[in-house]
C-alpha cells in the first residue's frame, strides 16, 4: 500500500530518522545509540510516526517511508520487534490526517504514544493562570462550605 504524501509531511525529522533505521532492522536501543537518544524516546518517536501514518506497526510504517524515499530493503529477514501500536489510526487523539489539532492536544499532558507534549508557547503561558483560577475557586467553595457548616452548628447548639 502506498501512503499518502500528506501523511508523510506530518512526520518530524527525528521520526523519519528513527523509521529509516527501523527499516534497516535496528532495535530501539541501536537506534538510540546511533541518534544519541534513549530507547524509550526512540519508541515514542516510532509510535507517533506509526500513528501519523496510520500503520499497523513499526515495520509497516518503516516500509511505507522507505518506499516513498526509494530505500532498498536489506535481504536478511526482519528479526526486530514489531512495535505494534494499538492506536495506529489517523483518528488517534491529538493527530488528524489534515494536521489539525483536537482539543485534547491543548491539555498539559503527554498524548498516548507521544514522546513529549507539544503545547504552544501561549498555551504553556496560560496554564499557570488557569490552574491558579481553579485553585482560587476551589478554596473559595471550601470557605463557603465551612461557613455554612459553622452557621448550621451554631443554629443547633
Amino acid at each position: 500500500m502506498r501512503v499518502e504524501s500528506r501523511r508523510l509531511d506530518l512526520l518530524s525529522q527525528r521520526e523519519r530518522e528513527c523509521l529509516r533505521l527501523a527499516f534497516r532492522q535496528r532495535t530501539s536501543k541501536e537506534i538510540g545509540l546511533a541518534l544519541n537518544l534513549s530507547p524509550s524516546t526512540v519508541k515514542g518517536y516510532i509510535a507517533q510516526a506509526t500513528i501519523k501514518l496510520g500503520a499497523r506497526d513499526r515495520r509497516e510504517a518503516a516500509a511505507w517511508l522507505a518506499e516513498a524515499e526509494g530505500l532498498v530493503m536489506d535481504p536478511t529477514p526482519w528479526t526486530g520487534p514489531s512495535g505494534r501500536v494499538e492506536r495506529g489510526r489517523p483518528d488517534a487523539p491529538g493527530v488528524t490526517v489534515s494536521g489539525a489539532r483536537d482539543w485534547r492536544s491543548l491539555l498539559p499532558f503527554r498524548q498516548s504514544g507521544a514522546s513529549h507534549h507539544d503545547l504552544s508557547l501561549p498555551a504553556r503561558a496560560l496554564w499557570p493562570f488557569v490552574l491558579a483560577a481553579a485553585l482560587a475557586v476551589g478554596f473559595g467553595m471550601l470557605a463557603v462550605g465551612a461557613d455554612v457548616v459553622s452557621r448550621m452548628l451554631r443554629a443547633f447548639f
